[in-house]
C-alpha cells in the first residue's frame, strides 16, 4: 500500500499461488512511478515465497504496464456483464 499524507494513493495485491488480483493507484496519483515500486516490491516478496511465476488478468490500461514488467500474454478472457462485453488477458511471468 502507498500514502501519501495518511491518504491512500494505490495498493497492489498478491494471493500464496502467485496471482496479482488488484493493483490501484488513484487516479490524481497516476504517472509517477507509484504502480512501479509497489510492484517491484510485490516481486520482492513473491521470490522470497520462492514463487515460481506471477499471473495477473490485466484490462487494456493495465496490460502496457505488466508487458513492462516482463509479463507475456497466456490467453484473451473475454466474459459479458449486464450486456456488456469485458476483455482482458491473463498474463504471466516467470520468476
Amino acid at each position: 500500500m502507498a500514502e501519501l499524507d495518511g491518504t491512500v494513493v494505490g495498493f497492489i495485491t498478491l494471493t500464496s499461488s502467485g496471482h496479482i488480483e488488484w493493483t490501484y493507484i488513484h487516479r490524481n496519483h497516476q504517472r509517477r512511478g507509484i504502480a512501479s515500486r509497489l510492484y517491484l516490491h510485490l516481486e520482492q516478496q513473491a521470490r522470497q515465497q520462492e514463487l515460481r511465476r506471477l499471473t495477473v488478468d490485466a484490462s487494456r490500461f493495465a496490460r502496457p504496464f505488466f508487458e513492462a514488467k516482463g509479463f507475456v500474454v497466456v490467453r484473451e478472457n473475454q466474459s459479458v456483464r449486464q450486456g456488456e462485453k469485458l476483455q482482458n488477458w491473463r498474463m504471466e511471468k516467470r520468476l
